[in-house]
């Protein structure tokens, strides 16, 4: 087995890469002596202990080198989200996503934006505020009409890539591999069901920000920078998505393990976005819990395990032949079998992060799938699965557990056949995330088929000719008119 508790010995020298890796432990522990640990320790005294594991400071800062490379890093930080937002837009097939519009991004947003630009921050929809995707829609209309689509596209599609540049940046205290950091900004890049309904637009950017909250939650960042990146993704989350108030414990767990104020940047955000939702909530409830645990206990084995192990077209090329169910029990079996594994061999911080990651990623997906009963009834096709977002954090969380387990694996030492343990650990985890990536990275959905976003403000132009500005013409691909002051522009 590849994580084995140390065992004793004779005393021996530390080598450099020891010293490295104590130094590291020690700045994940918070009641070590060094600047992550000093001050106020964990409340409720065992409890809050325990709870502290998974809150592990960044590891040592690299010093003045850092700080001369700061400019450079920034670069590359930019660099590789322009990159991963790139790859976002191409993952629709057919009509690409910068010329068409999806959900209510064209139903609600968009048309709300245009007809009351600031107000419209203040509308819910469906019960609760979706601050994000309005926001972004209200900056689009400030760009011609022409320019709404393509501007819907990138911005969602930079808001997921910045997310995966987050969660690289919050992961280091739980993922000493650099590679298996990457490793992870890649799989919320390329999660497989991104192009059914996530990938490049607005109204689904709560999704990404709902999954980067987590791991601000349990980043403990040692910047400014940090701090204020940490708490705008939770804002963004919480005031995005009621989904969201499901991180409450682990709001909760951080005011316990760390009570500092310092330490709060990411909990105030989640805090101050919950704020933002509670006059929605006085007004209308969201939806409420309507539907049997059974369905949405399938639903999670179906979409989410399968979608960790499979992807989204090999696992149905995969029900075909075995049947969903034979697919689900494969599923299952893997998942569980790693995550037992890791449970029982890995250390306490480990264990404590992957059961929080996997029990949040059951409530993520049990809960909303209660709620919308049509997640559960609704049959799914290949270029559609009902309430597909509602598996992107689960898959996003399970697959870092997973990912934590083998840098767990890394960093044990001193085992029979090392070498081939931590090399069989990591071709394991790299081919069953590569196998989705390569399969599900372009293909075509049902936004493929929608009407082109430059079609539809051609016609607009047309029927606006001879037209007083203050006339309106449908928009069929918004459901309203527009004043004809918007046409060619």
């Amino acid at each position: 087995m590849c994580i084995s508790r140390a065992k004793g010995g004779p005393v021996k020298p530390a080598t450099g890469a020891e010293l490295e890796e104590a130094s590291y432990a020690a700045a994940r522990d918070p009641d070590a002596g060094g600047p992550a640990g000093r001050g106020r320790g964990p409340l409720l005294g065992w409890l809050g202990r325990t709870l502290a594991l998974l809150f592990p400071a960044d590891p040592p800062a690299l010093g003045p080198r850092a700080r001369r490379d700061a400019v450079r890093v920034a670069i590359a930080s930019i660099a590789a989200v322009g990159v991963g937002a790139g790859a976002l837009l191409v993952r629709q097939a057919g009509d690409p996503s910068w010329n068409t519009l999806f959900g209510e991004d064209g139903s609600h947003f968009l048309p709300r934006a245009l007809s009351d630009p600031l107000g419209s921050l203040a509308q819910p929809l469906n019960g609760y505020m979706q601050f994000v995707p309005q926001l972004i829609a209200d900056a689009v209309t400030r760009l011609p009409l022409r320019y709404a689509a393509p501007g819907l596209a990138v911005a969602g599609a930079l808001v997921a890539s910045a997310c995966a540049w987050l969660v690289f940046r919050a992961s280091s205290g739980h993922i000493r591999s650099r590679p298996l950091r990457y490793l992870l900004a890649v799989a919320i890049v390329l999660l497989p069901i991104a192009p059914i309904e996530l990938a490049a637009n607005a109204v689904d950017t709560p999704w990404y920000l709902m999954f980067a909250s987590f791991w601000a939650l349990v980043w403990r960042p040692s910047s400014r920078t940090g701090m204020a990146a940490a708490a705008l993704v939770c804002f963004g989350a919480m005031s995005s998505q009621f989904v969201a108030i499901l991180l409450a414990p682990l709001v909760l767990a951080r005011l316990i393990a760390l009570p500092r104020l310092r330490e709060q940047a990411p909990a105030l955000g989640w805090l101050a976005g919950l704020a933002m939702q509670v006059p929605a909530l006085l007004r209308q409830q969201p939806a409420q819990l309507r539907g049997s645990p059974a369905p949405a206990l399938g639903f999670y084995a179906d979409h989410v395990l399968t979608g960790v192990v499979a992807g989204w077209h090999l696992a149905r090329g995969l029900a075909v032949e075995v049947g969903g169910l034979g697919t689900a029990v494969i599923a299952v079996s893997i998942v569980a079998a790693v995550a037992l594994w890791a449970l029982v061999r890995g250390d306490g911080r480990v264990r404590m992060f992957i059961a929080v990651a996997m029990l949040l990623g059951l409530a993520e997906t049990v809960i909303p799938a209660m709620s919308r009963l049509w997640v559960t009834n609704l049959p799914s096709m290949a270029s559609w699965l009902p309430g597909s977002r509602y598996t992107a954090a689960p898959i996003l969380l399970t697959v870092s557990a997973g990912i934590v387990a083998v840098d767990a694996c890394l960093r044990r030492t001193g085992m029979p056949r090392e070498k081939a343990a931590h090399t069989m650990a990591v071709a394991l985890l790299v081919t069953v995330l590569g196998a989705g990536w390569v399969a599900d990275f372009r293909y075509h959905t049902i936004r493929s088929d929608s009407q082109p976003w430059s079609a539809a403000v051609s016609a607009f132009d047309q029927s606006c000719r001879n037209q007083p500005p203050s006339a309106h013409r449908p928009v069929p691909a918004l459901r309203t008119s527009l004043p004809c002051s918007l046409a060619g522009h």
